[in-house]
């Protein structure tokens, strides 16, 4: 079972990831034929977004859905969800876990992690009629440039993707000015986009890098606890201590 991304959808995926600082993420639609896959547009849809999360809530989910039913467009091919991880090495997160074992109203979902780096990782998980997970799906891509769809994707950027306002005091060293590099307007250059892409391995991690992840999934876990509780000074604090510390991590990894 393989994973093709056609030409058009790998423009576009790239697009929507090298211009975007932080995470960002949409859904794709997708083709089955053979006992392939492949993947034959990707989109976005409005979301929040920081260097290391993306929102994908039923709420979200919902809007997007809507929008296709008014323009009268079947939601059966969509099922296929991607999201980057920016900086960061490609893997499923706890979070990312919890949202696609979530997404039952699906007969399927093959869903994909990118990042800035172009590396990729997929899984297949079948809801019906039990679930079941088929990890590390093998991806082959087909490679083009297509300049004017890259600037088409940066305007869409600009247009639905935002990131939540942080109201605390500004302090001259720290979680505030860690995201100086992350305001409106300070854009990632354009990666190179090579002419053609071979079969893409999955990327070896080394010790640093793991014990980073193992971290990061460790405050991941705390932030989604905390982001259940009332929302109040103390919690809000404890929120934005949480986000620093995962952005610290970020930053350690690429050397920022």
């Amino acid at each position: 079972m393989i994973l093709y991304i056609t030409p058009h959808a790998w423009d576009k995926l790239r697009a929507y990831t090298d211009n975007c600082n932080d995470e960002i993420g949409g859904m794709g639609k997708l083709r089955l034929e053979n006992g392939n896959f492949y993947v034959e547009d990707v989109e976005i849809y409005d979301q929040v977004v920081t260097p290391g999360t993306v929102d994908l809530t039923a709420e979200t989910l919902a809007k997007w859905q809507v929008t296709k039913i008014k323009a009268k467009e079947s939601l059966a091919p969509y099922t296929f969800f991607w999201h980057s991880h920016a900086n960061m090495t490609v893997f499923f997160s706890a979070t990312d876990k919890t949202t696609i074992n979530g997404s039952t109203e699906f007969p399927f979902l093959v869903s994909l992690v990118i990042n800035h780096k172009h590396e990729l990782v997929a899984r297949l998980d079948i809801f019906k009629p039990v679930h079941v997970t088929v990890e590390q799906l093998t991806i082959k891509v087909l490679d083009t440039v297509n300049s004017d769809l890259i600037t088409l994707c940066q305007q869409e950027i600009a247009e639905k993707v935002t990131r939540p306002v942080y109201t605390a005091p500004k302090r001259s060293t720290g979680f505030h000015t860690d995201y100086r590099d992350y305001l409106p307007g300070a854009r990632r250059p354009l990666l190179p986009l090579s002419q053609t892409l071979p079969d893409l391995p999955y990327p070896v991690k080394n010790e640093e890098q793991d014990a980073d992840e193992k971290q990061y999934a460790k405050l991941e876990e705390r932030l989604a606890i905390v982001m259940t509780l009332p929302k109040n000074k103390k919690n809000q604090k404890a929120i934005q201590a949480l986000e620093g510390q995962m952005s610290q991590i970020l930053y350690q990894i690429e050397g920022l």
